[in-house]
């Protein structure tokens, strides 16, 4: 109950319409074609004499195509609806349009490009006044984010929809932005902001006195006490979130939700027979609105007769929610097995309790690697700044101690250098002294030869310093000097929606281009003093892939390259870390020297001997298949103008010989690149046995 009634509530009925939505358009029973309302539409729009008539028309056309299942036709209309909006030059209805846009693609899970839509419209709306349309979609913004693991990211656009409701003094959406913050710094286990969000959520609501904010509020204190294990003061905030909801009309949804949890805290007290009214009043609120499914209602009676000892009857009506919960939700699907396993183990079912405990483990794992994927973005992106400053106060560091060191060896080779001239002085005066002057000069002449040694080492390390540093300010200075002449641009002065597209445009690029080259010349640093330490060991190789894919996305969407990658199962002998930063320097180079539309394909081969990663792209080409001088072209622009050190080239030739790997390139110019990454399979001349923890599930073939 509680993975999967707590963000419904929390989060809003955003989600929830979605889902609603998409299930809805898989069932029904008719298409565009006998449709009385596309009909309807197709004869207003040919009637309307206006284009802003026409623009909102074709929107409502295209929502009717999503609702029964053709999205091809409804993404085919709001293009058309764009073109059309385009025309009008009006940013309220050219933001209507971007908003449906925006809807189309989050219901279609295609994260970039909802976003992109998304950014358009909020300006847009801003513009023209339109407040509570722009909140909306700013809160629906921040939703996206959320539903895709990018954390930081949602924090961040909630930070700024709080500002702008209060800016603008409009609070129709401050209580769910908060409570969407709550959902969040839970997820991240902040408790303590977690705590910040729910009495604000209270404060705002009782502030502007709107019921379905109240219950919402009081809804999150709830979660929040029964994550204390205080049953007794949820119970009560459950009440007066039941109280408020019960003041709105037809919010059926919502009260369901409520009911059932306040059924599953009595429950949890084992006050039984006063649960049994709110799932008998969560089954009426089903019945006022068929369009709703009683899986939460089930799930509580459920797990109200296990606790009455009524174990046969409590099974049946398990069984209820788990049909349709597969195939669905993962979270809510393995709350409804944990009732299924344990009313399975009170009757006796050992084995049919296994199979569920299997399955419920299954998804669990599977739920947990999905989460870790999608916040590897958000915790990569909040240390690269601390990890950027730390590193370079090291460079610094070293280079001063390094100063400090050639001008100590120099002094101390002056004094030896007095004391040798002195001894000489004494062995020609005093023949005495001979024998001990002999030997004390071959122990003076070692003491130089390591002293001239060491120099020669620190001036190894000096010179390192100034080529480091010299890389820093010739390759570094371009792109930071385009970042500050295009903030300048920005604030300088207004800009039209197409300026601000391609300007923000810009600085995304920018950046990219100025993480990849310190990322790059901190690995260069660190293999040039050795400072890196490789641990070899049994690794599969398409997971790497999929994780460069996920990390080089929107690159890729930018550009729009047709990604193919094959489905496959190879393991190689390396370093895991290291072959993750060969495989996004290779793809990087393949999406940077490949013009827009072209084609990058990834495919692995595998023999007794050797593992081979193969990605090929239709970019421009090399004149040079030799790795050590196609590192040296390497820091050619791009096909959209991205810039590069040369480095990463460089990098990753290093990294595949310490793990006795291969890189091997073919090259026509003109045609396109491919490298191979040959690992070997064997480890000092023994084949390694499969380990279970290393190999994962293999990803399906994808075509971006």
């Amino acid at each position: 109950m509680e993975l999967r009634v707590k963000p419904v509530l929390l989060s809003g009925l955003f989600s929830w319409c979605i889902a609603l939505s998409v299930a809805q358009a898989q069932v029904v029973p008719h298409t565009a074609t006998n449709d009385s309302l596309v009909k309807s539409l197709k004869q207003q729009i040919l009637q309307a004499t206006q284009d802003t008539t026409r623009v909102v028309l074709i929107s409502k056309l295209a929502v009717r195509h999503s609702h029964l299942g053709e999205s091809k036709k409804a993404l085919s209309y709001l293009q058309q609806g764009l073109t059309l909006a385009k025309k009008t030059n009006d940013p309220h209805y050219l933001g209507h349009v971007y908003v449906r846009l925006g809807h189309y693609y989050n219901h279609q899970s295609m994260y970039a490009p909802g976003c992109a839509a998304y950014r358009k419209a909020i300006p847009l709306l801003q513009r023209a006044h339109r407040v509570p349309e722009a909140t909306r979609v700013m809160y629906a913004l921040a939703q996206l984010h959320t539903a895709h693991g990018y954390m930081l990211q949602a924090i961040n656009q909630l930070t700024t929809n709080l500002a702008y409701c209060h800016q603008t003094n409009y609070y129709g959406d401050v209580v769910n932005n908060y409570a969407l913050l709550y959902t969040i710094h839970i997820e991240l286990n902040d408790r303590a902001s977690a705590f910040a969000d729910v009495k604000a959520v209270i404060e705002a609501a009782y502030q502007h006195h709107n019921p379905e904010d109240i219950s919402l509020a009081h809804g999150n204190a709830a979660d929040w006490y029964e994550r204390q294990g205080d049953y007794s003061k949820a119970l009560r905030e459950w009440r007066l979130s039941l109280r408020a909801g019960l003041q709105l009309k037809n919010w059926f949804a919502n009260l369901t939700t409520i009911y059932c949890g306040i059924a599953d805290n009595l429950i949890k007290q084992n006050r039984l027979r006063e649960a049994q009214p709110f799932i008998d009043n969560a089954f009426w609120c089903y019945a006022q609105d068929k369009q709703l499914h009683p899986d939460y209602a089930w799930l509580e009676l459920a797990r109200l007769r296990e606790r009455q000892g009524r174990l046969e009857e409590a099974y049946q009506l398990s069984i209820r929610p788990l049909k349709y919960a597969r195939g669905t939700y993962p979270s809510w699907t393995i709350t409804v097995l944990e009732t299924v396993y344990s009313i399975q183990k009170k009757q006796g079912n050992y084995k049919q309790a296994l199979a569920t405990y299997e399955e419920i483990r299954a998804l669990t794992d599977s739920v947990q690697e999905v989460r870790k994927v999608r916040m590897i973005a958000t915790i990569e992106a909040k240390l690269a700044v601390e990890r950027q400053k730390k590193d370079i106060a090291i460079l610094k560091k070293n280079a001063v101690q390094a100063n400090l060191n050639l001008e100590r060896t120099r002094q101390r080779q002056l004094i030896y250098v007095g004391l040798v001239m002195g001894l000489t002085l004494l062995v020609t005066l005093v023949g005495w002294f001979s024998w001990q002057a002999r030997r004390k000069n071959r122990m003076l002449n070692q003491q130089q030869n390591e002293i001239m040694t060491q120099a020669e080492h620190l001036q190894e390390l000096n010179t390192m310093k100034d080529r480091l540093f010299m890389m820093i300010g010739h390759d570094l200075r371009s792109p930071v000097m385009n970042l500050k002449n295009n903030l300048t641009k920005l604030t300088a002065e207004p800009l039209s929606a197409e300026q601000l597209t391609v300007q923000t445009d810009q600085l995304r690029r920018t950046t990219d281009t100025l993480y990849t080259t310190l990322d790059n010349l901190l690995h260069w640093a660190a293999l040039q003093g050795d400072g890196v330490l490789t641990r070899q060991r049994l690794v599969e190789l398409p997971p790497l892939v999929t994780d460069a894919l996920a990390l080089l996305e929107p690159a890729i969407a930018h550009k729009q390259l047709s990604l193919t990658v094959q489905d496959a199962h190879v393991v190689g002998w390396t370093d895991e870390y290291q072959a993750q930063i060969v495989i996004r320097n290779i793809v990087h180079n393949a999406i940077k020297f490949t013009p827009p539309g072209g084609q990058i394909r990834i495919h692995f081969e595998q023999s007794d001997e050797e593992a081979i990663v193969v990605i090929a792209d239709t970019g421009v080409g090399m004149k040079t298949t030799d790795p050590v001088q196609a590192a040296s072209l390497s820091n050619r622009r791009g096909t959209l103008g991205e810039t590069g050190t040369g480095l990463g080239l460089q990098v990753c030739n290093e990294l595949m010989s310490r793990n006795q790997g291969q890189l091997v390139i073919e090259s026509t110019v003109g045609q396109g690149t491919t490298v191979r990454l040959i690992f070997s399979r064997k480890a000092d001349g023994t084949e390694q046995p499969y380990e279970l923890a290393d190999l994962g599930q293999t990803t399906n073939a994808t075509a971006c």
